[in-house]
């Protein structure tokens, strides 16, 4: 069984804030939030370590020292680790779980004046992401936990995901966008989606929510005065 922990921050989790019925919504819809929370303590030390990697020039999830941060944050590491999000991820793959790795991403705003300041206002098309991990057998059951680093609104570019999407595999189009996030600007048809009505996935800092890697999902342009 395979786990991805995609995390803008990653923290202890207090408790599951539903301990009913979510299994089935993710079974359902492909997504489910806010899962959880985690603990202040540890969301302070991990964003006192984004603080120290924005200080060095390191945009998150630009550069490649974000990538797998547990393996150089022992922050990162506890919250990959933490048992309470093993728990959750296991009542969906079951026992055996295997962590791919953890990924950092932010949509910085146009008016950051440092040297964070985006050339462009990031946007991502609607994709699976399993469609590029090269993972198989499809069959083999994978789930991302995505992590608030702050508060994620509609506004600063919250995930959008269309509900039911992970029981098909859709086809990508290359598009262009100077500013997308994905290499070819690929994005899958609205039109190819069972439902048009997208759901944004807002969460306030240190809640997290899990989605099935084929989870058709999109982010739009951060048009906030925030990260």
């Amino acid at each position: 069984m395979t786990l991805t922990l995609s995390a803008a921050l990653s923290m202890i989790l207090m408790r599951l804030v539903s301990s009913e019925g979510w299994q089935k919504h993710l079974e359902e819809q492909g997504f489910v939030f806010p899962l959880g929370r985690l603990d202040p303590s540890l969301h302070a030390r991990i964003l006192d370590q984004v603080t120290v990697w924005e200080s060095e020039g390191e945009m998150l999830g630009e550069a490649k020292s974000t990538w797998n941060a547990h393996l150089r944050s022992d922050a990162v590491m506890e919250a990959a680790t933490n048992s309470q999000i093993l728990d959750a991820v296991q009542e969906v793959l079951g026992e055996d779980v295997v962590l791919l790795h953890t990924t950092f991403f932010a949509k910085y705003p146009q008016n950051t004046t440092d040297q964070n300041a985006p050339k462009c206002l990031t946007v991502i098309g609607t994709h699976q992401d399993r469609t590029y991990w090269g993972i198989n057998p499809e069959s083999q059951p994978v789930v991302s936990v995505w992590v608030a680093i702050d508060n994620v609104t509609a506004e600063n570019g919250a995930m959008r995901f269309a509900p039911g999407s992970h029981k098909k595999k859709f086809e990508h189009v290359v598009g262009y966008d100077e500013c997308s996030a994905l290499g070819q600007a690929q994005s899958i048809r609205i039109e190819d989606l069972p439902s048009e009505e997208l759901v944004d996935m807002t969460l306030t800092g240190g809640e997290y929510g899990m989605f099935d890697s084929f989870a058709a999902h999109r982010s739009e342009r951060n048009t906030s005065p925030k990260r």
